[in-house]
């Protein structure tokens, strides 16, 4: 099918760039973690999920994402990962529906299980932290959930890529005996640091066991962003072959119900714990101050601006490049709302006012540059998301009269 390839990326690179971001928030994480006198005797969580009574009390106050700014971080990076990662799982069930069983339900649990991590970025484990002012149960219900549901997508997913079962088998060991640490507390010591050596242990096997996934199924593959052309009327000369394509005008519905539809619904529980007042006007970003309105917002808003930024491209390609020059200011200002949406206003009021004035200036200069040059190009044809014309320049035609 003949496409102009507005932007694309390898998905092995994809992955890559996903694993490292997440492996570089936990150390990182770490070392701030370290710095700051926190220590425990061995390695502290990274994420405190269902720890048994005797040994939560060995760990209280060691988790690495629950103190500024490992916090922000991890919010940000958690969802950025995730929201690449269930690409990913689009590829792979592209890749090998027809020779994987079952890979509608594989695609499912990787889709789900993602979601759920994401919600453990968002929801933090500590109620009580003014840095975290997460919600305990939606945490280890979310984190559970994923790692029961990833580890099944990655095992059955390996076990079906070759006739030897032994890396499946390997994979489903190593991650039945990272989950040592749910055990009830009966069964565990506490001079042993279980808890976080197993979680440690059972993060990287996951990491390691997406990349195996990656460099057997993704490596031909490619996520794109391109201009499809209507059948008969080719727009480019590149020609190759699409396994799976999210339209411009779904992607642009998912974003704007995410983003207002977060607004929407944390405005009851601002109101119900009095931190607006009724009617209008008000704040939004002030609504997102205390669970559940920062979990939602942490969640919901962070990833519409994912998908908006992608929406930017498709944007600058359909104006035909008319505003390229500004496109990095909105691109910016979407940045900056992301980090409206993990850093609130109580946490660090002049971080949250600058990204929520950097995200209004630099989407409206764009989208000012936009204005402007499309009054100037109305003299030419131009063209909306579809690739129609749209603005065709009317010859007026004259008579000659002959006598």
């Amino acid at each position: 099918m003949a496409m102009t390839l507005i932007h694309s990326i390898p998905a092995i690179r994809a992955t890559l760039v996903a694993g490292l971001l997440m492996l570089a928030t936990i150390l990182i994480s770490y070392l701030l973690f370290l710095e700051e006198g926190r220590t425990p005797a061995f390695l502290p969580t990274i994420s405190t999920v269902i720890h048994p009574p005797s040994l939560l009390k060995s760990f209280r106050g060691c988790q690495t994402w629950d103190y500024v700014p490992a916090n922000y971080l991890s919010r940000w990076s958690v969802s950025f990962s995730c929201f690449v990662l269930q690409l990913m799982a689009v590829v792979s069930y592209c890749a090998t529906r027809d020779r994987f069983k079952h890979s509608q339900l594989l695609l499912g649990m990787a889709v789900v299980g993602l979601l759920c991590l994401s919600v453990v970025g968002a929801a933090c484990s500590s109620t009580k932290l003014p840095s975290c002012r997460g919600a305990g149960k939606v945490h280890d219900v979310a984190a559970v959930t994923f790692f029961v549901l990833y580890d099944l997508y990655l095992i059955i997913s390996i076990k079906q890529l070759g006739a030897s079962p032994v890396p499946a088998l390997a994979l489903a060991g190593a991650a039945c005996a990272a989950k040592i640490r749910w055990l009830p507390s009966g069964y565990l010591g506490t001079s042993f640091p279980v808890v976080p050596v197993f979680e440690w242990a059972d993060v990287g096997v996951i990491v390691i066991a997406q990349l195996v996934l990656a460099l057997h199924i993704a490596q031909p593959y490619c996520v794109s962003i391109a201009d499809v052309a209507e059948p008969g009327k080719p727009r480019g000369s590149e020609t190759t072959s699409i396994t799976a394509s999210f339209p411009a005008n779904k992607i642009t519905v998912a974003t704007v119900s995410l983003m207002f539809g977060c607004s929407v619904i944390t405005y009851p529980f601002a109101l119900h714990q009095g931190i607006i007042e009724p009617g209008f006007p008000y704040v939004i970003s002030d609504t997102w101050w205390h669970a559940p309105g920062d979990i939602i917002a942490r969640w919901g808003v962070t990833f519409s601006t994912h998908l908006l930024q992608i929406l930017l491209l498709m944007l600058d390609h359909a104006t035909r490049r008319r505003a390229h020059n500004w496109l990095w200011l909105a691109q910016l200002g979407t940045f900056g709302m992301s980090v409206v949406a993990v850093v609130s206003e109580v946490e660090q009021p002049i971080l949250h006012v600058v990204c929520a004035l950097t995200w209004g200036v630099g989407v409206d200069i764009y989208m000012l540059c936009l204005l402007y040059t499309s009054d100037a190009a109305d003299e030419e044809d131009s063209v909306d998301l579809g690739g129609r014309r749209i603005i065709k320049k009317k010859k007026k035609k004259t008579k000659r009269v002959s006598r």
